[in-house]
């Protein structure tokens, strides 16, 4: 599951005893990290880069180059 608020995400598991825990987040509220310096360059120190809500439902980028699958809209 995909939580959208602003340009912020979070992606969170959706079922089991698993749900509800953060897989990973993204946007300029938290630091860029390592795999957002992989894919955007600059430092881990630096802001996230904002999400779209296009990136959502397109998938957002991997630092393996893939995008993670897109999230399917249900509102």
């Amino acid at each position: 599951m995909c939580i959208e608020k602003g340009e912020n995400v979070v992606i969170v598991e959706s079922k089991g005893s698993s749900k509800g825990n953060i897989i990973m987040s993204y946007g300029p509220d938290g630091p860029r990290g390592e795999s957002g310096a992989a894919i955007y360059r600059g430092n881990p120190s630096d802001p996230g880069m904002p999400i779209s809500h296009e990136d959502i439902i397109n998938g957002i980028k991997q630092p393996s180059g893939e995008n993670f699958p897109p999230a399917t809209q249900i509102r």
